[in-house]
């Protein structure tokens, strides 16, 4: 599975969404352990920045299992459909992996 990162990302088996969030996650831990951000960035000290890193990278590991699962459904089943991605159900409207952030619908489909 390690030669999987030496692939570019739309080659991963997840399309390469565990190493990006690999990515926001490691930056969001430099930034919260890095001592000139221990009280937060700007005017009032927030650490949104962190929060968000930390936020994209759920988001990225939600769809990075949704996508082996989905890969794993479709090699069972067989179908060869041609769908490299799944979608999912938000609103009651099918929508590509790529357009849904919210971490909310993520999880209910996952």
């Amino acid at each position: 599975m390690i030669e999987d990162y030496f692939k570019p990302l739309a080659l991963q088996i997840d399309l390469g969404f565990g190493a990006t969030a690999d990515s926001f996650y490691c930056a969001a831990q430099a930034l919260d352990d890095n001592k000139h951000s221990k009280y937060g960035f700007g005017i009032g000290g927030g650490k949104l920045p962190i929060l968000y890193l930390y936020r994209h990278s759920i988001e990225l590991y939600l769809k990075s299992a949704i996508t082996l699962i989905h890969k794993v459904s479709i090699k069972k089943a067989k179908t060869g459909n041609g769908e490299d991605f799944p979608k999912l159900i938000e609103n009651g409207k099918d929508k590509k992996i790529f357009n849904v952030h919210s971490i909310k619908i993520l999880f209910e489909n996952f």
